[in-house]
């Protein structure tokens, strides 16, 4: 005899019941079992009949009850095949959640949403919005799997919402702190960002650009109620959106906004957040942090001097480097590696387990096994290099090796400026015949790399030549537009300028040059190009003159010892412009005058020798002694 609805119904719920409390192994093994497909006919059939009665609320406690246990049975399966990682598994688990018939109901029920607020009170909505969310878990745990037509419906649905006035409605009650939030609010500000992210496309990109203002308010405005179950959720989608979009598009939305990068920075300095921390994102603690994790790494990795706002925060991220969830292990240890100064590795004793673990995850990227892309695997792990304890250590566990058939040729540089790195890659004649070859290449990135390398390596001894310029300027790239700046109103001054544009003929500018402005900034400290022109010029009694670019910088590693017993800088990040450039012209024409210095007997470490200036103008442009 034929069972009706209502029996099917029941004995399905018990076939869901006895799933949910199965082990993993047979989860697994039941995956191709005909009543797992015939639970998730009935979900859809439920969604249709729905769908046909226009919403009636007759049977809504029925299909509510029915659609939240197969959500439950869904999340078990994903959490099972994420721990198996079987690709004949993963596929099966894809063609069931994202099943045609499912997929297509769904898309015309929210199309009916969205078309007027009738139905954005209910309850039902909020189901809708879980189960939408067990689809994106899922892609997020198996982010190799290429999007394909079964989720292009709702994907088009869902940036209809996006793009409507019920959206930015919703979200101006976020801004205003509405906090007696509705079913609709969750859907559109939560679960519509959540599944875009992770299904984003050139249109939805578009979209979410141009609904960021709001967005941006959204994050900054609401983490004072972050704690509220609701805003986390709502942020968390939002989060994981602009997550994807900088990994995915560009990153100039967080680049240089300071006050973005310190509010979503915020959420990992709060500590109940980092303690509910899971190995998936199995709740919203997770995906805060594991987006604020990403973000604040791809923002540092973009503009080093965002590093300088993260300072406070390096006990907190250290704090998620043991997290269960990989990715954030794996992101936390690389922002640490790019925030941290030489006086906090000292003072938390970590320099080793820090190298070690980066270069985990570096090998793990050589592998194609990593959470994290290779572009900041690599960057952070460069910006470690820097601090003369991790190179000491480098050397000490002869990794270079290693780091040469990797060919990670710009983390080789940044260590090369270490004598005991230099004595390893002496000894590599392979290595620097190779070198011999790349120096010529027609590839002027790579062709600097190599020549700075072998200049650390076997320092060259430059002719004497006449003193034909007042100044070279020493920047690195991300300065050029204030450096070009400064250039124009040097040479308007009469100034004689020498700018740099490759490594060889830089030394010969130095050379040729009364003095040395240095563009101070947190990237000019990790430009290579910029350490040898510096250390180059003292090293030659040559005038530095300290100019700063940027207001967050760091002046420790090698940039210390250069500067200590250097005038006051010139500040054009804080200083009127016009009146910094005063200074400036002032100090290049009292050096060009006089070429008076005194050099500290005491040798420098390194062997250089430390350059005092006497009777140089002050800050004012007068005379100091």
């Amino acid at each position: 005899m034929a069972r009706t609805h209502l029996e099917r119904q029941n004995y399905l719920k018990d076939l869901i019941q006895l799933s949910l409390n199965a082990s993993d192994v047979d989860i697994l093994e039941k995956l191709d079992e005909p009543y797992i497909k015939e639970i998730e006919q009935h979900a859809s059939i439920l969604f249709s009949k729905w769908y046909d009665s226009h919403g009636t609320r007759e049977f809504e406690a029925e299909l509510i009850s029915y659609i939240q246990l197969v959500i439950q049975l869904n999340r078990r399966i994903c959490a099972c095949v994420k721990h198996d990682r079987s690709a004949t598994k993963v596929d099966q688990t894809y063609d069931l959640l994202f099943n045609n018939d499912c997929i297509h109901i769904l898309s015309k029920i929210i199309h009916r949403m969205n078309s007027s607020n009738k139905f954005h009170g209910y309850r039902f909505l909020k189901t809708i919005s879980l189960w939408i969310d067990t689809l994106v878990l899922f892609k997020n745990d198996h982010s190799e799997l290429k999007n394909n037509d079964y989720s292009t419906p709702l994907s088009q649905v869902i940036n209809e919402c996006l793009d409507s006035e019920w959206n930015k409605q919703y979200l101006n009650d976020m801004i205003d702190h509405k906090i007696e939030m509705i079913p609709a609010h969750l859907f559109y500000i939560g679960t519509c960002t959540f599944w875009t992210g992770m299904f984003l496309d050139h249109g939805s990109a578009h979209l979410f650009e141009q609904l960021f203002p709001l967005y941006r308010q959204c994050i900054t405005l609401s983490l004072k109620h972050i704690t509220r179950s609701h805003i986390m959720y709502c942020l968390g989608g939002i989060l994981s959106c602009f997550t994807q979009f900088c990994l995915k598009i560009h990153t100039k939305l967080i680049t240089n906004d300071e006050e973005l990068l310190v509010s979503i920075s915020s959420i990992i300095g709060h500590k109940p957040f980092r303690l509910a921390v899971k190995s998936s994102w199995s709740n919203n603690e997770t995906q805060l942090i594991d987006c604020a994790c990403l973000l604040s790494l791809i923002a540092c990795s973009e503009n080093r001097s965002l590093t300088c706002l993260l300072g406070n925060l390096v006990l907190d991220i250290l704090d998620l480097v043991t997290s269960p969830n990989v990715r954030i292990s794996a992101s936390a240890c690389l922002l640490v590696a790019q925030v941290i100064t030489t006086t906090q590795m000292g003072q938390y004793k970590i320099c080793h387990k820090l190298t070690l673990k980066c270069l985990e995850l570096l090998d793990k990227e050589e592998k194609k096994n990593s959470e994290i892309p290779r572009k900041l695997v690599i960057h952070s792990f460069q910006t470690l290099s820097i601090h003369d304890d991790v190179q000491c250590f480098l050397a000490y566990v002869n990794k270079m090796e290693w780091l040469v058939n990797a060919n990670l040729y710009d983390i080789i540089w940044t260590l090369s400026f270490n004598r005991e790195v230099q004595q390893q890659l002496k000894q590599n004649t392979q290595f620097l015949e190779h070198l011999g070859k790349l120096n010529k290449s027609a590839d002027r990135r790579v062709a600097t790399v190599a020549n700075g390398i072998l200049w650390n390596i076997k320092p060259r001894t430059s002719t004497a030549a006449p003193l034909a310029y007042d100044a070279m300027i020493s920047y690195c790239s991300r300065d050029s537009e204030l450096v070009e700046r400064i250039k124009s109103g040097l040479e308007a001054a009469g100034i004689k300028l020498w700018l740099p544009n490759d490594s060889s003929n830089n030394i010969k500018g130095i050379d040729m040059s009364h003095a040395l402005i240095m563009c101070i900034s947190e990237d000019y400290k990790h430009d290579c190009e910029c350490q040898v022109q510096a250390k180059y010029a003292q090293s030659k009694l040559k005038t530095l003159v300290p100019c700063v670019m940027q207001s967050h910088y760091r002046a420790d590693d090698w940039l210390h010892p250069v500067m200590k017993h250097l005038v006051t800088p010139i500040d054009f990040s804080r200083t009127n412009f016009e009146q910094a450039l005063k200074q400036l012209i002032a100090q290049l024409r009292f050096h060009r005058r006089s070429g008076i210095i005194d050099v500290n007997k005491s040798p420098h470490p390194n062997g250089q020798m430390n350059v005092v200036y006497r009777n140089s103008p002050t800050r004012s442009g007068k005379s100091g002694s």
